[in-house]
C-alpha cells in the first residue's frame, strides 16, 4: 500500500500569531512486499518542508532517529535522519528520502504470567536515509535558477546514513502495542563533517517507530 499527505500552515497576526509565515509540506510513502521471504517488506519515504516566509521564524531541525509511541512524540518540525547527532542541521526547508527493509527474526509471544506486558516478537530492520536541510536563500534559488551547475551544488551537499535496527514489538495492557528501536547507524556521506566521530554514539534506542 502506500499513503500521500500534504499540509499547509498559516500563521499571521490575524490568526493571534506574532509574525507571518507560510510552512507547506508534503510526504509520501510506499509499502512492498519482498518476493524472496515472507514477511519480508521494504518501505520507500520521500519527505519535503518548507518555509514560504516572508518572516523565516518557523524552523526545522534533522538529524537524529525518532519515534512516536504512547510514551514518546516529537512536532512535525524535527525530522530524523539516522547516522547523524539530534538535530544538528536547522533550517527554512528540507527534503528527506528513507529506504527500509524489514523482517521478522523470532516469535515470542509470551507474557509474564498475569502481568500486562507482553512480548510479541524481534524483527530486523536495515535502511538508508538521505537528506538535506535549506536555508532561505538556497530555496530562493531552487525557484529562480533553474541551471545545472546551481542544482549539481545543491546535490553534492546532501547527506546520508546507513544502518540497521533490532525491533523490540511488545503488547501492554493487553491491546496497546509499542515498538522499541535499538540500532546503529553512522554518516556515509558526511559533507559537514558533523556525523558520528565514535562508533560509540552511533548507538541509540528509540520509543516507537517513525514510519
Amino acid at each position: 500500500g502506500y499513503s500521500l499527505g500534504a499540509t499547509i500552515e498559516l500563521l499571521s497576526p490575524w490568526l493571534l500569531s506574532s509574525y507571518t509565515n507560510i510552512v507547506a509540506s508534503v510526504s509520501y510513502i510506499k509499502y512492498f512486499s519482498a518476493p524472496w521471504g515472507k514477511n519480508h517488506g521494504i518501505s520507500t519515504y520521500i519527505t519535503c518542508a518548507t518555509n514560504l516566509g516572508p518572516d523565516y521564524v518557523e524552523t526545522f531541525r534533522l538529524g537524529g532517529s525518532f519515534g512516536s509511541s504512547i510514551f514518546s512524540g516529537t512536532t512535525d518540525k524535527y525530522h530524523q535522519l539516522r547516522g547523524f547527532p539530534v538535530a544538528v542541521f536547522q533550517g527554512s526547508g528540507y527534503t528527506v528520502a528513507s529506504m527500509e527493509y524489514a523482517f521478522p527474526l523470532y516469535r515470542v509471544n509470551r507474557g509474564l504470567g498475569n502481568f500486562p506486558l507482553f512480548l510479541s516478537r524481534f524483527d530486523i530492520n536495515f535502511f538508508f536515509d538521505i537528506g538535506k536541510m535549506f536555508i532561505p536563500d538556497e530555496l530562493h534559488g531552487l525557484v529562480t535558477q533553474f541551471y545545472m551547475p546551481f542544482y549539481k551544488d545543491i546535490f553534492s551537499t546532501f547527506s546520508s546514513g546507513l544502518g540497521g535496527e533490532i525491533l523490540i514489538r511488545m503488547i501492554i495492557g493487553w491491546e496497546v502495542p509499542i515498538t522499541t528501536r535499538i540500532g546503529f547507524a553512522f554518516g556515509i556521506v558526511d559533507p559537514y563533517g558533523v556525523g558520528y566521530s565514535t562508533s560509540a554514539d552511533a548507538f541509540y534506542m528509540v520509543l516507537g517507530t517513525f514510519l
